[in-house]
C-alpha cells in the first residue's frame, strides 16, 4: 500500500481574472509571507505563486526585493488587457490553512492533483510525498543490473523519485535516489545535472507511465556510487560541516532533536579544536583546508537520516540539495584523505529516538 501524506489536502483549480485576486497590504515588516483575498476567502501566497506570476508577466523573482508585492500586483492588474488577465488558478487546503499555489495561462496542460494519486498508486508507487504544489512519487528501480548496489562499507538500493507539478507550472522531473540499508536513510540527488525531464502533453498519463517504466540512469548511479565511495576515504572540511550545520539551525525538527549539538559531536567540537567562538571569521580558503574529525560520508549520512526520519518535506528537499551538491558539484575539500584501511563501520544513526526526548516524524504523522 502506498504511504502518503496527501489524505485531508485538497487542491482545486479554476480560472479568474486577474483583477479578481486583491493582494493584502503588510502589517507587520518582519512578516514575509503575503496574503491574497480570493471571493471573500483569505490565501497565503506561496513563493510558488510569486514565481509563476513573475514568469507569466515576464519578470524577474529580484523585483521584489525593491518593490513590495502589493504594489507590482496592482501595477501589473492596471496595465494588463482582459485577455491576459484571464489565468487559471492552483490553490491547496491543508491543515495550516489556504494556500495559493500557481496561476498559468488558462489552456496550459495540468497534471490533476486527485487524478495523479489514483495514477501513481497503480504503477507500485511506495510513498508519496506532497509539499507547495510538487508530488514526489519514489519507486523502486528495477532495470539493468537490480536495485542493491554495494559501497564501500555500506550496502544500498536503488530508487527514484518523480517530481510532478499538480498545479501546472514547471515540468516533471526523474532524480535519482539511494536507501542505506542499515538504516532506511533515503537520499534523493537533488542536482540539475543528474536530473532526467519527463516529457508530457495535453494528456499527461502515457508520458508520466514512460517516464515511470523506461526509467535507467544506469550511468547516473554509478557516478554517484563513485562519489559515495569516495566520501568514505575523505576527511570534511570545517567548511563542509558549516554548510550542514547552517542547514540544521533553519530546521525546526533539527531542533526538536537537538542535531546541531550532536553534528558538533561528531565533527569534533571544532570551535575548541581550533580555539575560536566563531569559525566563520576563517576565510573559505582555511576553512577548505582545516579538517573535521568525520568523513563526508557521515555528513551525508547525517544530513539523509534528519531528512528521512525527522523533517516536513520543505526542511528535508533543502537538505537532499545540500546532498546533491555535495556529491555532484565539485571534489570534496579533502578529497582521499582519509588513507586508513579497511574502511571504518560507519555509525546506523546519529540520532536515536531517545535524543532529546522527540519522537520520529513518522509517530508524529507528519511525512
Amino acid at each position: 500500500m502506498m504511504k502518503t501524506n496527501a489524505e485531508g489536502i485538497e487542491v482545486s483549480y479554476r480560472v479568474i481574472d486577474l483583477r479578481d485576486l486583491h493582494v493584502l497590504p503588510r502589517t507587520d515588516d518582519t512578516d514575509k509571507t503575503t496574503y491574497v483575498l480570493l471571493g471573500g476567502v483569505k490565501y497565503e501566497a506561496s513563493a510558488r505563486f510569486w514565481s509563476s506570476f513573475c514568469s507569466r508577466f515576464q519578470l524577474s523573482t529580484t523585483v521584489f526585493k525593491y518593490v513590495p508585492h502589493k504594489t507590482m500586483f496592482d501595477f501589473i492588474t492596471a496595465k494588463i488587457g482582459p485577455k491576459k488577465a484571464k489565468i487559471r488558478l492552483a490553490a491547496a487546503t491543508t491543515k495550516t490553512g489556504s494556500h495559493l499555489l500557481a496561476l498559468t495561462k488558462p489552456d496550459s496542460p495540468l497534471i490533476d492533483f486527485a487524478q495523479v494519486q489514483k495514477f501513481l498508486a497503480g504503477q507500485n508507487c511506495e510513498r508519496l510525498i506532497y509539499h507547495n504544489g510538487i508530488v514526489k512519487a519514489f519507486f523502486s528501480r528495477t532495470l539493468g543490473s537490480g536495485t542493491d548496489l554495494s559501497i564501500g562499507a555500506d550496502e544500498h538500493v536503488r530508487k527514484f523519485v518523480m517530481c510532478v507539478p499538480i498545479d501546472g507550472y514547471g515540468g516533471v522531473n526523474n532524480y535519482l535516489a539511494f536507501v542505506r540499508g542499515i538504516c532506511q536513510n533515503g537520499m534523493v540527488i537533488m542536482n540539475p545535472s543528474l536530473q532526467q525531464p519527463v516529457k508530457t502533453g495535453k494528456d499527461p498519463w502515457p508520458g508520466l507511465l514512460r517516464g515511470i517504466q523506461t526509467f535507467d540512469g544506469e550511468a547516473d548511479y554509478k557516478t554517484v556510487a563513485k562519489r559515495l565511495l569516495s566520501s568514505q576515504t575523505s576527511e570534511a572540511s570545517v567548511r563542509e560541516v558549516l554548510q550542514l550545520r547552517a542547514l540544521l539551525r533553519r530546521n525546526e525538527a533539527a531542533a526538536e532533536v537537538q542535531a546541531c549539538e550532536r553534528l558538533e559531536e561528531v565533527a569534533g567540537h571544532l570551535n575548541v579544536k581550533y580555539g575560536l567562538a566563531n569559525l566563520n571569521v576563517l576565510s573559505e580558503k582555511r576553512q577548505r583546508l582545516l579538517t573535521a574529525n568525520c568523513r563526508v560520508y557521515d555528513l551525508i549520512n547525517f544530513a539523509s537520516e534528519v531528512a528521512t526520519h525527522w523533517a516536513n518535506p520543505q526542511q528535508a528537499e533543502q537538505l537532499h540539495h545540500y546532498i546533491g551538491s555535495l556529491l555532484v558539484d565539485d571534489e570534496f575539500d579533502r578529497e582521499g584523505t582519509a588513507t586508513s584501511k579497511p574502511l571504518p563501520t560507519f555509525p546506523a544513526l546519529f540520532l536515536p529516538p531517545s535524543s532529546g526526548g522527540a519522537k520520529p516524524k513518522q509517530q508524529r504523522a507528519r511525512a
